[in-house]
């Protein structure tokens, strides 16, 4: 563990803004507030202008000929790869109804399906594949991250946990529980998996990451400092990592530092929606509301189906007395989920105070 977090975090955080401000100042058009990159874990990209230039990864071929300046980069990157997915979906099951014993294209078919979010004939082509090789860990893996994506933990515990039996040294395999149990609540797990996983890549700043977040949430906030510090001295332009280090400093007390590292995050991936939450979050303990109600409005922004957010905000709303946006906040909530137990007490509260 280093001793002086400080120092190594400045000159991690002066590294970043200096590479940003000469991008910026590189550009023949410079980007427009709110414009920037996110990380995709599933393509292992850097989506968007600054992330061609900031991320060494990004395939060659598309640096080249967009060279860092074409302002809809992400929607295009995104449709090309969604008219790849459809594409092959339709190669993948013409081939099927010729080769139904062909375990790799089920398995092909089933993470096409999983790229274009439809999860129920990814875990059908999935479970195809398996009935041919029930004992491939990649059909068990990609079945159980599928599993999570639908908010299935327990069937996707189930399916890892098969997948570690056959291959115990598979760096997925480790990686995605750690991911269910974290998004379970479950953090002591999700940590001893997370450590599973850097037993087999110990540079990985994706699982750094993913154990300072499970760090914070059980108060561990020098442990999540120090893997925050270890993630990004692999990859400094990692916004996920600010973002963590950020909520470690607020837990600590120290907001206005909180706030510097969670702008860097949200500088690096402006659609970080954690981040967000986390900035209102202090914001709010500032007493600076407006500042908060914006970030919140932002995390509903990029979460516009997520009754949780628009509740958040609506919650917010409500202790600040601004009661009319408040009811339509909750409104929205409900909308989404007309049996959001939360949702139902908050606005029956909220009207009669209105």
């Amino acid at each position: 563990m280093k001793e002086n977090y400080d120092k190594v975090i400045e000159a991690l955080r002066q590294t970043v803004i200096q590479k940003i401000d000469a991008e910026k100042k590189r550009m023949k058009t410079p980007p427009k507030e709110g414009e920037g990159f996110h990380y995709d874990p599933v393509r292992d990209l850097y989506i968007g202008d600054l992330g061609m230039v900031l991320d060494p990864n990004l395939h060659s071929v598309i640096r080249k000929r967009y060279k860092g300046n074409v302002p809809y980069f992400s929607a295009f990157l995104d449709a090309t790869y969604s008219e790849h997915d459809y594409r092959m979906i339709n190669i993948l099951e013409k081939s099927l109804k010729n080769d139904s014993k062909n375990e790799f294209s089920w398995r092909r078919l089933g993470s096409k399906y999983r790229n274009i979010g439809d999860y129920d004939k990814a875990i059908k082509s999935y479970k195809e594949a398996l009935k041919i090789d029930p004992n491939d860990e990649h059909n068990w893996n990609d079945l159980g991250f599928v599993y999570s994506q639908k908010h299935e933990y327990n069937k996707a515990i189930e399916a890892l946990k098969r997948s570690i039996e056959i291959n115990p040294n598979f760096f997925y395999n480790w990686v995605n529980l750690g991911y269910v149990y974290q998004e379970k609540g479950v953090y002591n797990k999700a940590i001893e998996m997370h450590k599973h996983a850097l037993e087999i890549d110990s540079k990985n700043q994706g699982v750094w990451s993913n154990l300072a977040y499970a760090y914070n949430h059980i108060g561990e906030y020098y442990k999540a400092i120090d893997a925050c510090v270890h993630a990004l001295e692999t990859r400094p332009y990692f916004a996920n990592p600010w973002c963590h280090l950020g909520f470690a400093y607020y837990k600590k007390g120290k907001l206005d530092k909180a706030i510097e590292l969670i702008k860097l995050s949200i500088e690096i991936t402006p659609n970080y929606y954690r981040a967000w939450q986390n900035l209102g979050m202090i914001y709010y303990d500032k007493n600076n509301y407006d500042q908060a109600i914006n970030a919140y409005r932002c995390v509903v922004e990029l979460l516009p189906n997520d009754c949780n957010a628009w509740y958040d905000l609506a919650k917010l709303l409500s202790e600040i007395g601004d009661y009319k946006e408040a009811i339509k906040a909750c409104n929205r909530s409900l909308d989404i989920n007309s049996n959001f137990e939360k949702g139902i007490k908050l606005r029956n509260k909220l009207l009669l105070k209105k």
